[in-house]
């Protein structure tokens, strides 16, 4: 009896450390997962954490359930970490999600996941078409994350507008663009932007540099 106790305690005070716990019970498992429910989204992600830590068989239906969470905060961690997962499986329930989603961070997460995690050729088209802003960025994020070196897609031409464009404010979106993708394969795009003569748009450059690391921009961060 001590043990359930003593879990739901080091639960709440988040006291496990960086390597999470073993759950190999059913009960402890239970346990976890009834923080899921928690009205914090702080307690959630930590739950969230140890079931995905502890390799638990309950995780992609945990996510499935968290998509849907009456919290952003909490429908944002979920959908990254399907992404980060490669739980294709989830690609209904974010598309579901973004569909009804009204928070604006959460649709470009959303629309993000959808794209690496695979939606077809005509889901991601229409979402780069999308007159919302942020579903359209989340849509021009994940294809360029899932962008392979020398293939020109929609999302890598209109990138390489905004890295040309006469616009210092385009400039930098195209540089925070590629931060976020974190795709070293879009180093050639960002190359001129190292040695642009605006100091805040190579400021942007820089930090994007240092996310994708790639050896050819070396030269230009040290």
């Amino acid at each position: 009896r001590a043990y359930p106790v003593a879990l739901t305690e080091a639960l709440h005070k988040r006291r496990f450390g960086d390597k999470g716990i073993l759950l190999t019970d059913s009960a402890s498992i239970q346990i976890v997962r009834n923080a899921l429910k928690s009205n914090h989204a702080s307690e959630v992600s930590y739950a969230l954490d140890l079931l995905e830590k502890g390799e638990s068989d309950t995780l992609s239906m945990d996510l499935a359930a968290s998509i849907r969470s009456q919290i952003p905060e909490v429908r944002q961690d979920a959908i990254k970490r399907a992404e980060r997962l490669k739980l294709s499986m989830l690609l209904p329930v974010i598309q579901t999600q973004l569909k009804l989603e009204d928070d604006p961070k959460v649709r470009e997460t959303a629309s993000c996941a959808l794209i690496v995690l695979g939606a077809d050729s005509n889901t991601a088209l229409n979402l780069l078409a999308q007159e919302d802003a942020f579903t359209k960025r989340g849509a021009m994020i994940g294809s360029l994350r899932s962008s392979a070196e020398n293939k020109k897609t929609k999302a890598y031409e209109r990138l390489e507008l905004l890295a040309r464009s006469d616009s210092n404010k385009e400039r930098i979106e195209a540089s925070e663009l590629i931060t976020e993708s974190t795709n070293p394969a879009l180093w050639e795009v960002l190359l001129p932007l190292l040695n642009d003569e605006d100091l805040n748009v190579k400021k942007s450059a820089l930090r994007a540099a240092t996310k994708i690391r790639r050896a050819e921009l070396y030269p230009f961060i040290i």
